[in-house]
């Protein structure tokens, strides 16, 4: 499915495109409430974009690397840790209190690789 949506986007089959759109409507709608939600309604297809390619990266990414799930109760402890604390630290500095999104899915997918590296 992934490789669908990727080589439908190179050509620029739109056919395709809106195919696999109507065929999984309510992930698309699921997705573009989340990214409405995320980024505060601004640039809402944009923010669409960037929460439906985060998706699909980490949908194909982990299982190809061969990555331990991720819903293990010790990577929980230790993404929740870490994501409080550094949610905490950007909403006080100006630079990073516009910027919570990315600050959160880099403290994500950081503490998803370092928790396979380390474990």
């Amino acid at each position: 499915m992934v490789w669908d949506i990727i080589r439908a986007a190179v050509t620029m089959d739109i056919s395709a495109l809106m195919r696999i759109a109507l065929a999984n409507i309510l992930w698309v709608f699921i997705f573009f409430a989340l990214a409405y939600i995320f980024f505060e309604g601004k640039s809402p297809l944009r923010a669409f974009i960037h929460i439906f390619l985060a998706a699909l990266f980490f949908a194909q990414l982990v299982p190809f690397l061969g990555w331990k799930e991720y819903t293990a109760a010790s990577f929980l402890a230790f993404y929740y840790i870490i994501d409080f604390s550094l949610l905490k630290w950007a909403e006080t500095t100006p630079f990073f209190a516009n910027r919570l999104v990315w600050v959160e899915e880099f403290t994500f997918f950081g503490s998803l690789i370092f928790f396979n590296l380390l474990a």
